[in-house]
């Protein structure tokens, strides 16, 4: 709460501890890691992309995981963003 409340400039290596990014890369291999997040995420089962994404609104919403899911234990409920770029 802090971070936002201040406005205060997180770095890339900061924003993958605390979970607010899921990995960091150097700015010069980022477009190479966007391209292969999204054939990644091009290639997943459109279902459950799908199942994910109604999930993770239904969450967002308000609702817990498991009233979301029908009892989906071990689902996550939030999502980082998956890339940053930056030195740290």
């Amino acid at each position: 709460m802090e971070i936002c409340l201040s406005a205060r400039r997180v770095g890339a290596a900061e924003a993958v501890s605390i979970g607010l990014a899921s990995r960091s890369v150097p700015v010069a291999e980022l477009d190479t890691a966007v391209d292969e997040l999204v054939g990644s995420l091009t290639a997943a089962p459109a279902g459950a992309t799908a199942e994910t994404l109604a999930l993770l609104s239904a969450v967002a919403d308000g609702a817990e995981p498991a009233d979301a899911t029908g009892g989906g234990a071990g689902r996550p409920g939030a999502a980082a963003p998956l890339l940053v770029a930056g030195t740290g």
